[in-house]
């Protein structure tokens, strides 16, 4: 095992996080209602009443649908399993530990941190599990972990992974596994393709944020690498609350295509890369239903990215890269 520079990186993996038990429900509803990264009330104050409020009002629905899918998330441990295969991936090249931070539950960037300045990290990585770039997302992480590092004296050097959507080995992960599982269907080359991203409030898209654009480049750049004519589709899922979000949504999508084609549909999650609530209740059970009520033939998912090697290998490369980067500017 060699080390660049006789550097002892730190990585930190970031995620949004989930509930891993009924009982976590409401306390993630409410840290995810407090983020002002999401939503801003003009006065903070209120913020916290807002979201005391509605994780109260929203938590007993939202427990219903949990146990539909064994009453808990699984990111918590998927992300755990692909902080373990990134980092033996790494150990080939370089000497580094990987780490786990979650935006809305435990284990939490502070105490991340805490572990990493333990272990003597030289340098730290920030990988965000978010492949394309929002300031809900990434820019909340990054935003957690500023104030968790104003507090700290001494801190390491930190380099930054913004935003990695048009990554090809990420490409390439995604298409072999669109690729697998259309090969399933009676008519591969007639599936419908919904590509299905968490949404967005439009008022964020409207701020300049760069997220449906980068759904759309990864979009492109898949179906210019599976090099098929299937017909294909964007939309977006798990909206929250009255105000406007982006357009159309999948439920809609969906019905759309059984007025006008009735065809077999394929629904990539493109921007997650982990089994969660969206993957295993919303589109495994919600639109497979809708579907199911509107005589589509065939509705299928393809599988989440987890722990393929490809996609390993992809985020192996990101870090190596970003410290070769680094290493020149130096």
């Amino acid at each position: 095992m060699s080390a660049i520079n006789g550097e002892k990186y730190a990585v930190l993996l970031m995620n949004m996080g989930g509930p891993q038990t009924i009982n976590d429900i409401q306390p993630f509803l409410y840290n995810l209602f407090s983020d002002r990264d999401i939503i801003q009330f003009p006065i903070p104050f209120f913020q916290s009443i807002f979201a005391k409020l509605i994780s109260k009002l929203r938590s007993p629905h939202v427990a219903k649908h949990y146990q539909k899918i064994g009453g808990g998330s699984p990111i918590l441990s998927i992300t755990t399993q692909q902080a373990l295969a990134l980092e033996i991936e790494l150990n080939k090249s370089i000497h580094s530990s990987v780490h786990i931070a979650m935006r809305y539950t435990e284990p939490s960037t502070d105490i991340a941190i805490k572990r990493i300045q333990e272990l003597q990290c030289t340098k730290l990585i920030i990988l965000p599990l978010y492949p394309h770039y929002s300031s809900t997302t990434t820019g909340s992480s990054f935003n957690e972990l500023q104030r968790v590092l104003q507090k700290i004296k001494n801190m390491i050097p930190v380099i930054y992974i913004k935003e990695w959507f048009d990554n090809d080995d990420y490409i390439d992960a995604l298409s072999m596994l669109i690729q697998e599982k259309l090969s399933l269907f009676d008519s591969p080359s007639e599936t419908h393709i919904i590509f299905s991203a968490h949404s967005l409030p439009l008022k964020t898209v409207q701020k300049g944020d760069p997220y449906p654009k980068q759904i759309e480049s990864t979009v492109k750049r898949v179906m210019i690498k599976l090099s098929i004519k299937n017909p294909y589709y964007i939309s977006y899922q798990s909206k929250v609350g009255p105000i406007k979000w982006l357009e159309p949504s999948t439920e809609n999508t969906i019905r759309n295509i059984s007025k006008q084609f009735n065809h077999d549909i394929l629904m990539v999650p493109i921007s997650f890369v982990s089994d969660h609530y969206e993957t295993n209740y919303e589109i495994d059970i919600y639109y497979y239903n809708i579907a199911k009520s509107l005589d589509i033939k065939k509705f299928m998912r393809v599988e989440s990215l987890n722990c393929n090697s490809t996609f390993i290998s992809a985020l192996a490369k990101l870090v190596l890269h970003s410290i070769e980067k680094d290493c020149i500017l130096e």
